[in-house]
């Protein structure tokens, strides 16, 4: 068993179109959603790293790529939060799997 894991730069707002954003901010996100009923609750624009899968993840270097991604649209960005009224976080995703577990299918 590997451990899977990857980094996200999310915005999430009520009311505002994904292909809107995409062209204010000016760089493709890796996936969008729209706003439904029930699911999902906001809208959201997301730019991400693959997932990866190995024994070992660096999350500051998936960290690192997506900050150094985005760093060039910083200040569209910025507006974009404001003219959209949009909330933005920069979250880690790890799905781990542990020595003791793996050891386990060896006795």
């Amino acid at each position: 068993m590997t451990n899977v894991g990857y980094v996200h730069f999310t915005l999430y707002g009520d009311n505002f179109n994904p292909d809107d954003l995409t062209k204010f901010i000016g760089v493709q996100p890796t996936s969008t959603k729209v706003k439904g009923s029930p699911t999902p609750k906001k809208s959201m624009w997301e730019y991400s790293t693959d997932k990866i899968e190995n024994d070992i993840i660096d999350i500051y270097e998936m960290s690192s790529f997506v900050v150094s991604q985005l760093a060039p649209y910083t200040n569209n960005i910025r507006k974009a939060i404001e003219a959209f009224n949009l909330e933005a976080t920069l979250s880690v995703a790890l799905w781990l799997t542990s020595a003791m577990r793996r050891n386990q299918h060896q006795l």
